[in-house]
């Protein structure tokens, strides 16, 4: 998929600068929901941040909000550990610190028991894997990512994620899209220094589960779980994975040529 590149170089001029805005379209089916401040009962049904620390947003969820999060967290620690598994890039040493990482971040949060779900999520996370790989093959896209800072911040993840759903499009490539790019973002960080390398696993994780229960969540809850990434094989895959390297090319490319 070489043409991403100059289809984001089209895009680029479309993509107005100040739309750094949620990015998160109104929601006809529920009311908003008021933001409320610090937790302080461990049994409310609010949650603040995304692996307990520092989030940045405490809100009511849902109870399938809660439940599609805590899978998420799953998803996205499955997602990384298998492409740090498999990637040449890494050597033995960096695969086993990131495995463990994202493992111990995933065992700290409230999502350690899954149980009966366990095998459907692997069956997701399969769907991901695929996903993944194709998007692995853009070079185009990768060369991009490779030009982003090697510790990022908050502000330029929340950013680019932001960006990708800005016209307010959504599917599953595009959530997929958002796992790749932390776990890009993760071996950046682990190549360049393996012991601040660990902290930023870390906070991508954290990072990234934030943007899924601020902007996604409620997506994947209206489509019916986790289990419909399966609609994923009923699209061209080639369509879909393009229509997201190409999103996600050109919000790199505004955001490289503004540095």
């Amino acid at each position: 998929m070489s043409g991403g590149g100059d289809q984001a170089k089209k895009e680029a001029g479309k993509i107005d600068d100040k739309n750094d805005e949620d990015p998160r379209p109104s929601r006809p089916t529920r009311p908003r929901t008021a933001r409320p401040g610090r937790r302080t009962d461990p049994e409310s049904s609010l949650v603040q941040g995304a692996v307990g620390g520092e989030g940045s947003y405490t809100r009511h969820l849902t109870e399938e909000e809660r439940a599609v999060g805590n899978q998420a967290r799953h998803l996205l620690t499955m997602f990384i550990s298998d492409r740090a598994e498999r990637d040449p890039d890494l050597s033995q040493d960096k695969k086993g610190a990131v495995q463990e990482t994202v493992q111990l971040c995933n065992k700290s949060s409230e999502s350690n028991a899954m149980s009966d779900s366990d095998a459907a999520l692997r069956e997701v996370s399969l769907t991901l894997r695929v996903i993944g790989d194709q998007l692995n093959e853009d070079n185009d896209l990768n060369s991009l990512i490779d030009r982003v800072l090697v510790q990022p911040t908050k502000d330029i993840f929340m950013k680019v994620c932001k960006q990708i759903f800005a016209d307010q499009n959504f599917n599953w490539g595009r959530v997929a899209a958002v796992f790749y790019f932390a776990y890009r973002l993760i071996t950046k960080a682990v190549c360049t220094t393996m012991d601040e390398g660990i902290d930023w696993i870390k906070d991508i994780m954290s990072w990234a589960m934030d943007f899924l229960y601020q902007y996604v969540l409620w997506w994947i809850v209206q489509r019916g779980g986790w289990g419909m990434i399966r609609e994923y094989f009923g699209t061209p895959t080639a369509y879909v994975v393009s229509l997201s390297a190409a999103t996600i090319l050109t919000v790199l490319y505004v955001w490289w040529k503004q540095q």
